[in-house]
């Protein structure tokens, strides 16, 4: 079978996969449809709607709209009605939520994507209609103790220093920056929360239990 051929036939098994989800958990009409009222609570997620340590059938109740991303990656999961990406371990538990705030950031080749980004707050930032710079997020979450420099082009060994540094700052609790050319990331495992910036906007928030393991293995 030609890669064309096998890529046409994958398509079309995950779409397949898909859609007999959907039509199992009822998920044709979803029960929100903005997101603008919304607001993310750092270490916990939007509460009653998702959050962290919530069951995947408590999530198909609340919002009638739980689509996996592909047949591929069964432990992802989109929200498309709140621009949303679940994360569930083997048991069907969330343990990590990205809030996808800018679309042109979200990479995704599933035939099943965010098509409608999260405009809700964090806390007290607004993404309705208006973009959230690097300085709005330091104000509400403090000024990062450490910073970090990475670049894919360093050398092998300067770069796994540099993963490693991080990794333990982070294992520790402690606030990072973590800085790769215009994109940023800020880490506040003491508030379960981190946030990438792109040019200095917000592009995506990802909520985590606080100090959770995720934390202490590792940021790549």
């Amino acid at each position: 079978m030609s890669r064309i051929s096998q890529h046409i036939m994958n398509t079309l098994q995950s779409a397949f996969f898909i859609s007999v989800f959907v039509t199992m958990c009822g998920c044709s009409r979803p029960v929100y449809n903005d997101s603008s009222g919304l607001t993310i609570t750092p270490g916990v997620g939007i509460s009653n709607i998702v959050e962290i340590g919530m069951s995947r059938s408590a999530i198909i109740n609340a919002t009638r709209d739980l689509v996996p991303t592909s047949s591929q990656n069964k432990d992802r999961y989109y929200i498309p009605s709140l621009g949303l990406v679940v994360f569930l371990d083997a048991d069907g538990i969330v343990y990590k939520i990205d809030a996808v705030v800018d679309l042109s950031r979200h990479h995704e080749t599933s035939p099943t994507r965010i098509l409608t980004p999260f405009c809700g707050k964090l806390s007290g930032l607004s993404f309705h209609k208006s973009h959230v710079n690097r300085a709005a997020v330091v104000r509400l979450l403090g000024y990062p103790s450490y910073f970090t420099n990475y670049d894919k082009q360093m050398p092998r060994e300067e770069r796994e220093r540099t993963i490693k540094c991080t990794n333990r700052i982070l294992a520790k609790g402690q606030s990072v920056s973590i800085q790769e050319g215009d994109t940023e990331a800020l880490c506040y495992p003491q508030n379960g929360i981190s946030v990438d910036l792109d040019n200095d906007r917000i592009s995506n928030v990802r909520v985590l239990q606080t100090n959770s393991i995720i934390w202490r293995s590792g940021w790549m």
